[in-house]
């Protein structure tokens, strides 16, 4: 019969405060934290190491742009610099390798978050003189120190809506700039479309198929009308796919709840959705507002006060959205407690304190555009302030913050 002997414990020589030292079980030690900054580019990443103790920097290396690559780089350094009980933590900025590399990295049992750009702070140095190799220790030092904000991950379904909308809107971006061109040609050409004051309707359509042209021009116009049609009804495609997704269980009754608010129709209350994920990470209403950059700047010292423009930091495909929104319902032509038609189809329906706390929103936010015009104040800077509210009622709405 044999008897196994268990293996005896590695023992670690620490160094005591009064100068003497000792002999530990390895496991008793609390493991070290290192901070991993990576420069994450498409052809290669930046590695380097951080220890907040001792404030020191090692390992400086390029890898290869992968996962594997840098599991490989934090077993290198567990068994050249630090201990097998070392805990590493990786970070990245947000950009171009999306969500895809902090995942493989999470599956690979590897600490990963994502930090964000413009909550960073460089030194003058790093200003001045910018390098991969610096980039990377910069975003170790940032994470050690929480010198930056984290960027929440979405759910790969929030993602895949989110891309999926935003797909949608750079369309939209091209079918501009098809009929900014097909206006163009027209002026150009000499022709002026005097029949109506409103372009893109069917009689305006009916016209551009129908005017005199040149040989070679009228080849020219009818390009660019069968782009207009493609761009169009392609559009038309993905808008029927979006009210679709909206039927998810996962959407359903958030993307209901914000069509009761007047200015938001399916593509913005989905597009608020897939691209805040979780509306309760965020503990006030204004944290909200400034996480899509719409509260106002400041430059202030001493006793002097100045306010400038909105910061437009983070989320811009949202704050476009809601600033359209804003723009679209409440403006200060329209009387406060007045709904339309379409507004009070789409309440029909929802609870009784959803429709309340829209119509709150409603009235609110249209007496305060009333009262900036008759202040004197500019049009974007009403749009902007109207915009900052909504998204508040948003945030309300969603976190269930309604009282």
């Amino acid at each position: 019969m044999k008897i196994q002997i268990p293996e005896q414990e590695k023992m670690i020589t620490v160094t005591l405060m009064d100068g003497r030292t000792m002999q530990v079980p390895e496991s008793s030690l609390e493991p070290t934290i290192v901070f991993v900054g990576l420069d994450v580019h498409k052809d290669s990443f930046s590695a380097c190491c951080f220890t907040k103790a001792n404030e020191r920097y090692c390992g400086d290396a390029k890898l290869a742009p992968t996962a594997a690559a840098v599991v490989r780089y934090i077993e290198r350094m567990k068994k050249s610099t630090y201990s097998e009980t070392t805990k590493f933590v990786v970070a990245y900025e947000a950009g171009g390798a999306g969500y895809a590399l902090c995942r493989e990295l999470r599956l690979r049992d590897v600490d990963c978050v994502i930090l964000a750009p413009t909550t960073m702070r460089r030194t003058v140095q790093e200003d001045k003189m910018k390098t991969d190799r610096r980039d990377a220790r910069m975003i170790a030092r940032c994470h050690a120190f929480g010198l930056a904000s984290e960027v929440a991950m979405l759910t790969p379904e929030d993602e895949a809506v989110r891309d999926y909308i935003r797909m949608r809107d750079d369309h939209k971006g091209d079918l501009k700039r098809c009929k900014q061109r097909i206006i163009a040609l027209c002026r150009r050409k000499g022709l002026e479309y005097t029949e109506t004051k409103s372009y893109w309707t069917a009689a305006h359509i009916k016209w551009l198929d129908n005017v005199e042209l040149d040989e070679i021009d009228r080849k020219t116009l009818n390009e660019y009308m069968i782009s207009y049609r493609t761009y169009t009804d392609r559009i038309a495609e993905m808008d029927r796919e979006i009210e679709k997704l909206a039927r998810r269980d996962r959407y359903r009754d958030l993307v209901a709840n914000f069509r009761c608010l007047a200015g938001i129709d399916t593509h913005v209350a989905l597009s608020a959705a897939s691209e805040v994920g979780d509306f309760r990470r965020f503990a006030k209403a204004m944290n909200f507002a400034s996480y899509i950059g719409l509260v106002p700047s400041e430059y202030s010292s001493g006793s002097t006060q100045q306010k400038g423009g909105i910061t437009k930091t983070g989320n811009t495909h949202l704050r476009r959205l809601l600033l359209e929104a804003a723009n679209c319902a409440y403006s200060s032509r329209l009387t406060p407690g007045k709904k339309s038609r379409a507004l009070r189809e789409r309440q029909e329906g929802r609870p009784p304190e959803i429709v309340a706390y829209a119509d709150r929103a409603l009235i609110r936010l249209r007496k305060r555009a009333h009262r900036m015009t008759q202040e004197g104040k500019n049009a974007n800077v009403i749009k902007a302030a109207v915009a900052r509210e909504l998204a508040c009622f948003l945030w309300g709405m969603a976190t269930g913050n309604i009282a």
